[in-house]
């Protein structure tokens, strides 16, 4: 005959501290492959099409913005979301940009 085995637990403290590490290290895990998958959402998107503008003489992004106003199929609320994005999308700091450099546009 078969006897029936029985885990007896002998300290509850230890097997709920146990348990809890197991989910704190799997929280941990769970966060950092998340972090590693959101950073590539301020890389150029695959599906976004771009328009390559080259900066001239006296160009500003507003002013290059406002020459393809047409072109932007995006749904944006005011040409300042648009200067915004183009700034991002193109990592302009103080919104220098100098003749020769070339601009992506977004457009859908």
């Amino acid at each position: 005959m078969k006897k029936n085995k029985r885990i007896v637990i002998k300290n509850k403290f230890r097997l709920l501290s146990i348990i809890f590490v197991i989910a704190l290290i799997n929280m941990g895990i769970t966060t950092y492959s998340l972090n590693g998958s959101t950073a590539k959402a301020n890389s150029l998107d695959d599906a976004t099409e771009y328009l390559n503008v080259y900066v001239d003489t006296n160009d500003t992004v507003w002013s290059i913005v406002n020459e393809n106003l047409e072109n932007i199929e995006l749904n944006y609320r005011d040409i300042r979301d648009v200067v915004e994005n183009v700034i991002e999308v193109n990592s302009i700091e103080n919104g220098k940009i100098v003749p020769g450099d070339v601009v992506l546009i977004p457009l859908r």
